[in-house]
């Protein structure tokens, strides 16, 4: 590793990698696509989109879409259901 990619391996562990919930998040923190309704579990993840069991919806990549209607992560909105 060179220049930043040395310096950001050090403050920042993990960067590219998804983080398992622990005990102290919680899996009530469900998203609904706007546009289709489907809603994003944290306990569940996306496994066919490559987003394990336990992953919350802030760690997920940009990248990501809804797995029912293709809408990005920026069409999704906390669910309060």
């Amino acid at each position: 590793m060179q220049g930043n990619d040395a310096v950001c391996s050090r403050l920042c562990p993990g960067r590219g990698t998804l983080t398992p919930m622990n005990e102290a998040t919680t899996t009530s923190d469900r998203w609904i696509c706007d546009a289709c309704g489907w809603i994003y579990d944290p306990a569940e993840g996306d496994p066919d989109g490559g987003i394990p069991a336990g992953t919350p919806f802030e760690e997920i990549p940009e990248t990501w879409f809804c797995p029912v209607c293709g809408a990005t992560k920026e069409d999704f909105s906390p669910y309060e259901g």
